[in-house]
């Protein structure tokens, strides 16, 4: 399989005509403030992530029915979401969009993904080099903002 798109985002929508928007897009970190309102974060901190996946399946004679996502943090398994496929043209992108609405994040740290396709309960494809994120804890001493545009 050929990952084209792989985007870790806040929410992902579904549109009329076929169209998805993907808010809060985030990059390679996610910050998150030590405490909100005067009141230190607890371990494990409930999530909210999003995960669009744009891919071409290389092999037409092994077409997978079922795939697993799974959430890794820190060589741990921490989630996992499964569904069923149906694809009708190989030749086309797959697109899934999967969302986790309390992922439980147990620390700071390093998160990792894997992606396995199965036809019926048999494994015919996986992917783990997906892309690695890093969650980090900001101070209140820290400010947030857009990024300064440089001057010429």
């Amino acid at each position: 399989m050929q990952v084209d798109n792989f985007i870790v985002c806040d929410d992902i929508r579904f549109e009329m005509g076929n169209k998805m928007s993907i808010m809060g897009i985030y990059d390679d970190t996610i910050l998150i403030p030590s405490s909100q309102q005067g009141v230190d974060l607890k371990w494990p901190l409930p999530m909210r992530l999003a995960f669009f996946i744009r891919l071409y399946l290389l092999d037409p004679t092994s077409v997978p029915n079922r795939f697993e996502f799974i959430v890794i943090h820190e060589a741990e398994k921490i989630a996992s979401v499964e569904g069923e496929l149906s694809i009708l043209d190989v030749s086309k992108p797959l697109r899934l969009a999967i969302s986790v609405a309390q992922l439980p994040m147990p620390k700071p740290g390093n998160l990792s993904f894997k992606l396995v396709f199965k036809r019926d309960s048999e494994v015919i494809a996986e992917k783990t080099d997906l892309r690695q994120l890093t969650i980090g804890i900001i101070g209140l001493t820290q400010e947030i903002g857009p990024p300064q545009s440089l001057s010429h």
